[in-house]
């Protein structure tokens, strides 16, 4: 996620035309898409951090947060979102991460 988000703002301030994505449909307004998923990433990360405020926590727990109806066959797309979330805050300063009996956990800095 830190290093997707990084592609994200490089690629807003480059005069792009109509983009081809992996998935969906064509589109030629690249700053206004780049900006609705960096939105939404910055709410999900707001939620993360209120959350963290409640004490050490795992990224399946984070999961659970951002995803609570998310269908147990897809529950590893949920982790590594909220993994990638977690890396996000880290990487900014704003949280640590430990091991604790093979356990990924995560607090405030």
């Amino acid at each position: 996620m830190v290093e997707y988000q990084t592609s994200l703002r490089e690629s807003r301030e480059r005069n792009l035309g109509i983009c081809l994505p992996g998935h969906g449909n064509l589109f030629d307004d690249h700053v206004k898409v780049i900006d609705r998923i960096l939105d939404k990433h910055r709410r999900h990360e707001e939620i993360v951090l209120n959350h963290i405020k409640h004490g050490r926590t795992t990224p399946y727990s984070i999961s659970k947060k951002l995803f609570p109806r998310l269908p147990a066959p897809h529950m590893h797309l949920g982790l590594s979102v909220s993994v990638g979330h977690l890396e996000v805050l880290e990487e900014q300063g704003e949280l640590v991460s430990s091991h604790s009996d093979g356990i990924l956990n995560f607090s405030l800095a």
